[in-house]
Parts: C-alpha cells; sequence; structure tokens
C-alpha cells in the first residue's frame, strides 16, 4: 500500500509540492505551469510512488507496424487519393457556357 498523502499537490513534472496547486478539480502547478485533472495528477503520483517504494519495473507495450502481404515495407494509405483518370470523370465540373446555382457571371 502507497501513502496517498500530497498526491494531490505534487506536479507530475516538475515534483513541485504546494496546497497552492490545487484549485477544485483541476490541478495547475505554480512552479511550472502544469495543468490536468487534479484526480488523475493524483493516481499519476501514486503509481510513481509505489513504483519508486517498491522497486518495479513497468514494461512499455511496444506496437509492431502492420505490413501487408507481399510488401516489405509498410506503406501509407490515404482513403481520399484520387486517380487522375478518375478526376476526368463525369464527377468534373461543367465546361464554360453551363450555369451552376447561384452563380452570377455579372455579379449580381
Amino acid at each position: 500500500m502507497v501513502n496517498p498523502r500530497h498526491t494531490t499537490q505534487t506536479c507530475s513534472k516538475c515534483r513541485h509540492v504546494d496546497k497552492e496547486n490545487r484549485n477544485g478539480e483541476k490541478f495547475i502547478c505554480i512552479n511550472c505551469g502544469h495543468i490536468e485533472d487534479a484526480n488523475l495528477q493524483a493516481a499519476r503520483n501514486v503509481k510513481t510512488k509505489a513504483i519508486e517504494t517498491y522497486g518495479l519495473t513497468i514494461a512499455k507495450k511496444v506496437r509492431s507496424k502492420k505490413v501487408r502481404v507481399g510488401r516489405s515495407e509498410p506503406v501509407q494509405l490515404n482513403l481520399f487519393e484520387i486517380k487522375s483518370r478518375e478526376r476526368l470523370s463525369e464527377n468534373t465540373l461543367p465546361s464554360k457556357g453551363k450555369r451552376r446555382a447561384g452563380y452570377s457571371p455579372r455579379g449580381i
């Protein structure tokens, strides 16, 4: 068990402890300006205390790159990428001489 004393008043960034850091549900460090939810800030400080007190090691999750079958490297896909031949289909703007709704050639 970890003693939660001062965990709501301690900045997790610069470790400054002051009761003025806590402003209701907000945590605002008067030393470095770090702003966060007070409960989340306290939870981070309890975690840090537990790691330091019990000598725990935390393993980070490693995200593996997903590679398509038949490719040796990941490829960035763009859902909105349009090939040039598709742009020339029936989805093009009207040619000169045709009016669009709300368009006035004289600016009236």
